[in-house]
């Protein structure tokens, strides 16, 4: 396994257990057709929790040219869920 390809599996796993941990409403790759990223719904009180999952995040940390950006949704809708 390769150095990048450790770190990624390192970032998902980093991810899941945020998701399972309920801090993350949603993550996964986006297809885009001009680069593939990642997206990240979080559910927090405090943007700077927001920024500490970023900066903690192993892809970030490994230094690989990678990036991440917050930003707030403002008045999101959401559907109600109902579960069987």
């Amino acid at each position: 396994m390769t150095r990048g390809e450790r770190v990624m599996q390192e970032h998902l796993t980093y991810w899941k257990e945020l998701t399972d941990r309920n801090f993350v409403v949603l993550f996964g790759p986006v297809a885009d057709p001009n680069g593939i990223y990642a997206l990240a719904i979080v559910e927090a009180d405090d943007e700077a929790v927001v920024y500490g999952f970023g900066i903690n995040d192993s892809a970030i940390k490994a230094d690989l040219g990678l990036r991440f950006e917050v930003f707030p949704m403002l008045q999101p809708i959401l559907r109600e869920v109902n579960y069987l």
